[in-house]
Order: C-alpha cells, then sequence, then structure tokens
C-alpha cells in the first residue's frame, strides 16, 4: 500500500470530523464566545442598565467553566450559548435605555427652548433668489 493512498483515505474523514467540530461549536470555542460578549456588555455599561441579565451571563458562563473543566461538553456547550444570549440581551436593552435617556434629554432641552428650534420659518421669510 502507498503512503499516498493511506492520506487520501485518512484526511476526509478528519476534516469532516473536523468541520463538525466547528460547525457544531466546541464548547471551548463557544466559552470564549460568551466570554467575549460579556466583556463587550461590560464595556457599554450593561451592568448599569441590565444587572439581572448580566448577573445571569456571569452566573452561567461560570457554569459552562465548571461543566467544561468535569468534562460535560452538553452542558457547557448550552450553558455558554445561554450567556451569550444573555450577555446579548443586556446589550440590547443597554441600548434601548441609552436612546429612550437621549430622547428625553433632547425633548427636554427642545421644551426649554420654547421649540424655537424645530419652529418652522413664516411663509414669507424665505425668498428664492432665481426668481429675481
Amino acid at each position: 500500500m502507498r503512503p499516498f493512498s493511506r492520506l487520501k483515505r485518512t484526511v476526509p474523514p478528519l476534516l469532516c470530523g473536523a468541520s463538525l467540530v466547528i460547525a457544531c461549536g466546541h464548547p471551548a470555542t463557544r466559552i470564549c464566545s460568551a466570554e467575549t460578549r460579556v466583556a463587550d456588555a461590560d464595556d457599554v455599561d450593561a451592568g448599569h442598565y441590565a444587572p439581572l441579565e448580566m448577573r445571569r451571563a456571569r452566573e452561567k458562563l461560570e457554569a459552562a467553566r465548571r461543566a467544561r473543566d468535569d468534562g460535560d461538553w452538553g452542558e457547557a456547550r448550552r450553558l455558554s450559548t445561554e450567556a451569550d444570549a444573555d450577555a446579548k440581551l443586556a446589550q440590547a436593552k443597554t441600548g434601548a435605555e441609552r436612546a429612550r435617556a437621549t430622547n428625553a434629554d433632547l425633548r427636554q432641552a427642545t421644551e426649554a427652548s420654547g421649540g424655537a428650534a424645530c419652529a418652522p420659518s413664516p411663509v414669507g421669510a424665505m425668498r428664492n433668489p432665481s426668481a429675481e
């Protein structure tokens, strides 16, 4: 048997197995992704705007790490996916709350200025230079 033919029979199953692991998401990869999502949520101060979701994300991430260390890959995958989703929800809530606060600030500033910034100009005040 030639070495090249053995390689031809061995490599395709290995590549198939590797692609299956990548497609299903190895728990270590999912945990890393969840860690990144939680860190990103911390960067936008999601703990202030969505403390419950951030606490859940951190708890599930820690549980995913323990499951990984215990060799429970399925549980580690499930928990890291949930941690990622909780952190993503916290980011979304943070964005919504910040948008709401900005909207309220703009509304208050407009009301304080008497609405002058948004008032339409008088009808005759604008001239058409091409008509002259």
